[in-house]
């Protein structure tokens, strides 16, 4: 991707790994933080986003730090996916960002698809965030199945993230449904 030609394009044979952050790390499409990333990645990942407004998790201080964990290699946060709701989540910004959506049942998945099914470089359906009171919607499969069927294709990435499977039968299962998807 090039300065003068800031759309990805997943055509384009990139002699390079893709770099992308992921939803954690901006939280909200209309900050300036998310800015300040656009120049050094491909793509930026934001939210994740919910049907309403989300307050997140009450955060606990431990030792004077807010519980965060950020290593070299790695961060870990207990958030809870806080974020504005999709109501007040404007245009994409830039070509380079990709929707982070996050329901907490087959219906919300497929309303945040639509709302942001034409927004920016493509959605991430989040479907393996644990630091909510909800279910972890990647231990469904049947429901993942059930609302990646109801949406239609879009032009651009559409992604999954989805927990750990430490069980290699039900990993199997889960890649093998998503390819059934691969069209989206």
């Amino acid at each position: 991707m090039s300065d003068s030609n800031p759309t990805w394009n997943p055509e384009e044979d990139y002699p390079y790994p893709l770099m992308m952050s992921g939803a954690g790390l901006f939280k909200y499409p209309d900050r300036p933080d998310v800015d300040s990333v656009l120049p050094y990645v491909d793509l930026a990942v934001v939210g994740s986003i919910t049907l309403q407004e989300r307050k997140g998790n009450t955060v606990r201080v431990l030792g004077g730090q807010l519980e965060y964990f950020d290593d070299p290699d790695y961060s870990v946060n207990n958030l809870g996916m806080p974020n504005s709701g999709v109501d007040n989540v404007g245009p994409a910004r830039s070509p380079k960002l990709v929707a982070s959506i996050a329901g907490f049942n087959v219906d919300e998945y497929v309303e945040l698809y639509e709302r942001f099914r034409t927004w920016g470089a493509g959605v991430e359906f989040n479907c393996g965030c644990p630091n909510t009171d909800k279910r972890v919607m990647c231990f469904n499969i049947d429901a993942m199945d059930s609302f990646l069927s109801q949406c239609p294709p879009r032009d651009g990435i559409v992604g999954i993230k989805v927990s750990p499977y430490s069980d290699k039968h039900q990993l199997r299962e889960v890649a093998s449904m998503f390819n059934d998807h691969a069209g989206l």
